[in-house]
């Protein structure tokens, strides 16, 4: 199935009606991240944790405290209940089928205060866990799911989904 892609990297580029497949075969250091050109995933866009497959009382967490993720072309930041985290070594391959996807993400740089509450703990323990093990992700307005193989296991909502 082919489609056009937009190339973050150091050269742009614009790849037009490649195989998800090979394209993710041939990602190498340089072109770490390919994204659909009319993406969601911007560094202006804050998706706001909606479910998390391995925490079960989100709505306990106050508001305040709600994760958020930011997923771009420059990589990955966020806030996990009461500490922050990013990564610029992520590897993403965003597709229009979640099943052609990639997703990973190493070297998490993570601030380290401590959680007032032991959910918190919990929750970002179950979130930073969740986001090593994805190897997929997956667009479909306004939400932003990320997989293990084929089973969800968190999704998100756009910040500035009204």
């Amino acid at each position: 199935m082919g489609g056009e892609y937009h190339v973050k990297n150091v050269q742009q580029a614009t790849v037009s009606n490649l195989d998800n497949a090979i394209m993710v075969d041939n990602l190498n250091s340089q072109q770490r991240r390919v994204l659909l050109k009319d993406t969601s995933l911007t560094v202006n866009r804050t998706w706001r944790l909606s479910s998390l497959a391995a925490f079960d009382g989100l709505e306990t967490i106050e508001h305040r405290n709600n994760p958020f993720i930011t997923i771009s072309e420059s990589g990955v930041v966020g806030f996990s209940g009461c500490n922050r985290f990013f990564s610029d070594n992520v590897r993403l391959f965003e597709s229009t089928f979640a099943h052609k996807s990639l997703f990973e993400i190493g070297n998490m740089a993570i601030t380290r205060a401590m959680c007032q509450h032991k959910s918190t703990q919990q929750l970002e323990k179950a979130l930073f866990t969740m986001l090593e093990n994805s190897n997929r992700l997956y667009v479909e307005w306004p939400f932003l799911s990320f997989y293990k193989d084929d089973i969800t296991v968190a999704q998100f909502v756009a910040s500035d989904w009204d």
